[in-house]
């Protein structure tokens, strides 16, 4: 048994259950299943307050964008992707008279 850092350990985003996937690895599943493009992913900014870092990471998947800001650049794109809109997330619309905005 190998001994986790501490932030490993006091970060929920770096533990999974058993049988659950990462924000990040959902999303580009979801996205490659309906063969959309993957999202595009980018780092707005880097800051120190106090002692630690605070990242801001922007994801886009189409239309949607959406922030998340963490300790590290994982946890902030790991933010950004549970808080993307649920539009991403429901079953596409097929007609002719449906758009996503």
């Amino acid at each position: 048994r190998r001994n986790l850092p501490k932030r490993v350990q006091k970060n929920p985003l770096h533990r999974r259950q058993k049988g659950q996937r990462y924000p990040c690895t959902r999303l580009s599943e979801l996205l490659m299943a309906r063969k959309n493009p993957p999202a595009q992913y980018r780092l707005l900014e880097g800051t120190v307050a106090g002692d630690q870092w605070v990242f801001s990471m922007e994801v886009t998947v189409g239309q949607c964008t959406a922030v998340g800001k963490g300790g590290s650049k994982k946890e902030a794109r790991s933010r950004a992707n549970s808080s993307i809109d649920t539009s991403v997330h429901s079953p596409p619309l097929k007609g002719p008279y449906y758009s996503i905005f």
